[in-house]
């Protein structure tokens, strides 16, 4: 089967997790950073499973049910494992590919800013995976509503910042989703 059919026709978290612990990151001779998966034909580009994921996420409303919690938590560690083992080849690439890799990020950067300008481009998968200015996609396994927040803490956000924890929260649209306070942190 193709990984591509087979990416394609996920919709879960456990099925995304399926392909994401069988995939390793490798590099082309050319800088293309690619994703190939033991038991499928092909590849997938290195962003892949990082968008379908996304995909997921803003159909579900950023809301997660717990056991959707601890799968998206699993998929996540494997996402960002091929990102780094896809840095560290690039980092150990001959002088040419790793040019190339440069130049790939940087026309990325530049079909980014004509998206920002209305020209079309796109923001990157991985800026919106692993963003470090608002909360990456990476870190939505984190976050809670609030009533998800008052059943498993045992009380509202506001009670734990009365209590003198700190509580930081995100906004998507109308929805604000909390993160745990620091001191019940689950692991």
């Amino acid at each position: 089967m193709q990984v591509e059919n087979a990416l394609a026709t996920t919709n879960s978290y456990k099925d995304i997790l399926t392909i994401a612990e069988k995939a390793d990151a490798q590099l082309s001779f050319w800088g293309s950073r690619y994703v190939i998966v033991e038991g499928y034909e092909g590849a997938l580009d290195i962003d892949a499973l990082a968008e379908k994921t996304i995909g997921i996420i803003r159909e579900k409303n950023h809301v997660l049910e717990n056991n959707e919690r601890d799968e998206l938590r699993q998929v996540t560690k494997f996402i960002n494992r091929l990102y780094t083992d896809s840095d560290a080849q690039v980092d150990r690439s001959n002088c040419i590919t790793w040019i190339f890799c440069k130049l790939r990020k940087y026309f990325a950067g530049i079909w980014n800013y004509t998206k920002e300008r209305g020209f079309g481009g796109g923001w990157p998968v991985r800026s919106d995976w692993m963003s470090e200015i608002t909360y990456g996609y990476n870190r939505r396994c984190d976050f809670y509503t609030e009533d998800q927040f008052k059943t498993d803490f045992g009380c509202t956000p506001q009670e734990a910042k009365q209590r003198g924890f700190v509580v930081q929260f995100d906004q998507i649209g109308s929805l604000l989703l909390w993160k745990p306070p620091r001191e019940w942190r689950k692991v």
